[in-house]
């Protein structure tokens, strides 16, 4: 059996919220976040892992990094993420894009 997933990217994005972004408020964001990622070409899936005062863990899974480095490009001015972005302190934010080496369903 072929392994589709040979090409596929995972995005990985560490990150610290803002001091007094709560928990429920960024998710609360993070929200609206969904629609501009899920309609992003080559989206496969997202995770968000995390808590206020920690480190947070995105990753989401492209089917090419042209397609990762595309929604990256535009999420400043997708619409409604604002919020989103702001709650994120910008100087803790680390990105990375790796090859699928191994996928288990």
């Amino acid at each position: 059996m072929q392994d589709t997933t040979q090409n596929h990217v995972m995005e990985t994005v560490l990150f610290k919220l803002k001091d007094g972004v709560t928990t429920d408020a960024f998710l609360k964001a993070a929200e609206a976040s969904v629609t501009y990622v899920e309609n992003c070409s080559g989206f496969i899936s997202r995770r968000l892992s995390g808590a206020a005062g920690t480190q947070w863990v995105e990753t989401i899974e492209w089917a090419s990094l042209a397609d990762a480095e595309a929604a990256s490009a535009g999420l400043a001015a997708a619409e409604g993420i604002g919020d989103f972005l702001a709650a994120v302190d910008e100087t803790s934010v680390a990105m990375h894009h790796t090859k699928v080496q191994l996928s288990l369903r």
